[in-house]
């Protein structure tokens, strides 16, 4: 993509690199190569700081905001006030009752103001019920799904033999069955803290959710354990991935605690997206991640491993119209034999699959803009966003200083979340452009 100095029109704020910065990218090369609008991929964590100071954008994304006091609107409604628009991508949507409670709009800004974006009618529905203003609803489709949908297509046919020439424990000529786990809330304590304190969580709801994480992913563990030396290792490779906020090492010492090593058929990944995995599996298995979800898309067998008694606020409606796992003979026998692939329509209650979601997004933020101009700051503004907005851009300085020094003072793995310019430029040279 050639260099672009036309100021940004669009800010697209990312929040977790792995799950949404191709996308946007995506979305972005969509945007430049139809339209001609110029946006620029940031990050929510480390780079609000330089952003208040250089940009002047006439419509923000954001991966989720519910209310004004999200630290993006406050600087930037501070700033221009109503001048420019927001959108929320609403990266989470097929969720739990208890998560729905806590991401409904909480403020007449989320309700009239705030842009909605959403993949299907389910969750156009649910924003309906909760009096959201129809026209600022979207319904565009899974971004996430239509790429994963085009890289199957244009998948290389020798991918899978590239990865197990560069990765030691991937052999080509086993089954690979991958794991994203669902974990992050098992490892920090801290997060688990700073989660009841904001109110997304109640402390028992947490609390008892916690817990049945800690022991599906700890009998996940102890059934690949098990498999040692048995037909089941044989001609497999267990890809085992963490959420992108845990620490590999946190596996290694669950293996080494109850084995005394990693054994040789489990291949312990923070390489690759979770996406990228998908396109070369053979299954896929998770305690609780919709990732399932994205692998049943793509025609990909999927198994929910669903041990003990799961609370009843983390129960979904797709889990019983996925092949359930409960208990080690039933694992077993799910690595020997495929299941059935699950009926399109459950995929299609909550995702409009018939939309080509890059296309979709990138045409409605055009027509968003459209009609905006770039909005001016007064004095008065800026002052007012210095001395009320203060500690949000605080924060990211000193992050963005700790990260330029190799500082890492974050919690676990928050710096994983840490992208440059350099990066960005990468995926868009891999993206078809003109």
């Amino acid at each position: 993509m050639k260099k672009n100095n036309k100021k940004a029109e669009i800010l697209f704020f990312i929040e977790h690199k792995d799950r949404e910065l191709y996308s946007a990218c995506a979305i972005a090369n969509e945007l430049k190569q139809n339209y001609n609008v110029s946006v620029k991929i940031v990050s929510m964590i480390f780079h609000l700081f330089i952003l208040m100071i250089k940009e002047r954008p006439k419509l923000i994304v954001l991966p989720y905001v519910k209310s004004e006091k999200n630290e993006v609107v406050q600087i930037f409604k501070a700033l221009f006030g109503s001048r420019l628009l927001f959108v929320n991508l609403n990266y989470e949507q097929i969720i739990n009752h208890h998560l729905k409670q806590f991401k409904k709009p909480k403020d007449e800004f989320a309700k009239k103001e705030l842009i909605q974006f959403c993949w299907g009618s389910d969750f156009k529905q649910y924003y309906l019920n909760l009096n959201v203003k129809d026209s600022n609803i979207y319904v565009t489709g899974k971004p996430d799904n239509t790429i994963l949908k085009k890289m199957k297509q244009n998948q290389q046919p020798d991918l899978k033999e590239k990865l197990s020439k560069q990765y030691e424990g991937l052999d080509l000529n086993k089954n690979w069955l991958f794991f994203p786990m669902a974990d992050t809330f098992i490892f920090s304590p801290n997060n688990v803290k700073k989660n009841i304190k904001s109110g997304k969580w109640k402390r028992d709801i947490l609390i008892g959710y916690r817990d049945y994480l800690f022991n599906s992913v700890n009998t996940i563990i102890d059934w690949l354990c098990k498999i040692e030396n048995t037909e089941y290792s044989q001609n497999n490779v267990f890809i085992v991935r963490p959420h992108p906020a845990v620490a590999i090492e946190e596996y290694y010492k669950l293996f080494n605690e109850k084995l005394g090593h990693v054994p040789d058929f489990v291949f312990l990944s923070r390489y690759m997206t979770v996406k990228e995995w998908l396109l070369v599996c053979d299954k896929c298995y998770s305690n609780y991640s919709t990732v399932l979800l994205d692998a049943l898309f793509i025609n990909i067998p999927a198994y929910l491993i669903k041990v003990n008694s799961m609370p009843q606020f983390a129960e979904m409606d797709w889990f019983n119209n996925i092949s359930n796992i409960n208990n080690y003979e039933e694992f077993t026998s799910s690595i020997l034999y495929s299941n059935e692939f699950v009926n399109s329509k459950l995929i299609d209650r909550y995702i409009d699959t018939e939309k080509d979601a890059i296309v979709e997004t990138a045409m409605v933020l055009n027509k968003l803009i459209s009609k905006k101009n770039y909005p001016k700051s007064t004095f008065s503004n800026k002052v007012i966003c210095a001395l009320k907005c203060y500690p949000i851009y605080l924060k990211s300085l000193i992050r963005i200083i700790f990260i330029k020094i190799n500082f890492n003072i974050f919690l676990k793995n928050v710096k994983y979340d840490y992208f440059n310019k350099k990066e960005v430029t990468a995926i868009l040279e891999q993206l078809p452009h003109d």
